[in-house]
């Protein structure tokens, strides 16, 4: 495929006016220089580049679904952190401190008072409360 590269681009050297018809006159059309390639290529050789191909194929295959599913885990997860949000319910995790650690005596916050001022106002819903964003 080289040489034949090599010749094509002396040949346009030498004949800076030949244009496709030329070229293909004096080389062969595209599908004349590819069944010759072919038919040049051992069966060994061949088969090593379909198997090249093939697994080419498998690994584009093979990641494109990877990140399809990636995709739709991610999708999936925003869908429902969106969908709980609209509900209205705000987790708050509170971290248990460990007393002994601490350096301070400073009282811990009232929860219902940093609710409050944020604009979350506090419902009663059977013998727990609850808080809703206003």
């Amino acid at each position: 495929m080289d040489r034949l590269t090599l010749r094509i681009e002396e040949h346009l050297y030498a004949h800076p006016n030949a244009d496709h018809s030329d070229l293909e006159k004096q080389f062969g059309t595209p599908q004349e220089v590819s069944a010759m390639y072919v038919d040049s290529q051992s069966t060994a050789e061949l088969t090593q580049a379909l198997h090249f191909f093939q697994r080419a194929w498998k690994l584009m295959l093979s990641t494109s679904a990877a990140l399809v599913l990636l995709f739709a885990l991610v999708a999936g997860y925003v869908i429902w952190h969106v969908q709980n949000a609209s509900e209205g319910y705000i987790v708050i995790t509170i971290p248990q401190q460990n007393q002994s650690v601490l350096d301070t005596d400073a009282p811990a916050p009232d929860l219902n008072e940093i609710l409050v001022n944020a604009g979350i106002q506090p419902t009663e819903e059977g013998s727990a409360i609850s808080y809703a964003q206003t």
